[in-house]
């Protein structure tokens, strides 16, 4: 198995159910992970991506959560303390289309022991933003990451 074990050093929120270790094992085979983009009128920053993205971090738990496997405990979530949605920002004028940066994010698989679960693309144009969530199913699907991302856009809008 090629799960890492890190007992000493993350907190165990809880053991993955049956689907959640489904989705788990399927994507050591072939990568299981999906992309959600929603695009924003308006002019947006960096800055202020990365500050929604802090806040909305901490309100859902499983965004600082890696699997880890234990003696006795099998696979489980743990928090890592230190994870931060990883963000990648990229220029608009310099992008041919928000669907090619989606096919990037796709091809970027899940490591082993990565934390969190889930990273964040935003394409940044004069007067708009594209931003792109990626997401291991392990930690959600679709309609929960839909309701997630409306909730991220309310950070966003409330800090720039």
């Amino acid at each position: 198995m090629d799960v890492k074990s890190h007992e000493a050093d993350s907190t165990v929120m809880r053991r993955l159910g049956a689907l959640e270790q489904l989705y788990w094992f399927y994507d050591r085979a072939t990568p299981f992970h999906f992309v959600m983009a929603a695009e924003v009128e308006g002019k947006t920053q960096a800055g202020d991506w990365r500050e929604a993205l802090d806040r909305f971090q901490q309100r859902y738990p499983l965004l600082t959560a890696a699997v880890r496997q234990g003696l006795g405990k099998g696979l489980y979530f743990a928090r890592d303390g230190q994870a931060r949605i990883p963000l990648r920002v990229v220029a608009g004028e310099n992008v041919l289309g928000w669907e090619r940066e989606a096919a990037v994010e796709m091809s970027v698989r899940f490591r082993p022991g990565d934390a969190p679960l889930l990273r964040a693309t935003v394409i940044l144009r004069p007067e708009s933003a594209v931003i792109m969530l990626a997401v291991h199913h392990a930690i959600a699907d679709g309609v929960s990451i839909a309701h997630a991302l409306e909730d991220l856009l309310q950070l966003v809008l409330r800090t720039g």
